[in-house]
């Protein structure tokens, strides 16, 4: 377990636009972040991904859920929520990451695993009732 990492956590259920620098403290220069929709290496790069989300979305959050520690590596377990500015439909949805601090206990790679079909594309309208379609005919039950 890494303290700088724990503090990375802490600071991602917390996160807002104004705590934005906090992050220049926990991550290594080189950290790299990699989620389905960005692959991105950087401490600028990373708060470019934050900033993003918060221009993009309403009181965006992560609810940390389970979190295991081996060595260097934390598994993550944890719910984002947040309201999608414009339609002001609430979006909430679970995913993982993994989260890699190198020997200096700074965080070196945030990884996050979730299903974007399932959590925003099946909201679009036409697009979504293809997926659910497809879904239920490749579905095994």
């Amino acid at each position: 377990m890494s303290e700088t990492g724990e503090a990375y956590l802490a600071l991602l259920e917390r996160l807002e636009p104004g705590n934005l620098d906090e992050l220049d403290g926990l991550v290594a220069d080189t950290v790299r972040f990699r989620d389905p929709f960005n692959d991105v290496t950087g401490r600028a790069a990373l708060r470019r991904v934050f900033e993003r989300m918060f221009d993009d979305l309403d009181v965006p959050r992560f609810v940390v859920r389970h979190k295991r520690w081996d060595g260097g590596v934390c598994l993550v377990a944890w719910t984002f929520e947040a309201r999608m500015q414009g339609s002001g439909k609430d979006l909430r949805f679970d995913g993982m990451s993994e989260v890699r601090v190198d020997t200096d206990g700074r965080v070196a790679e945030h990884v996050d695993h979730w299903d974007p079909a399932r959590s925003l594309y099946e909201r679009v309208p036409v697009l979504g009732a293809v997926l659910r379609r497809v879904r239920r005919r490749l579905s095994s039950g």
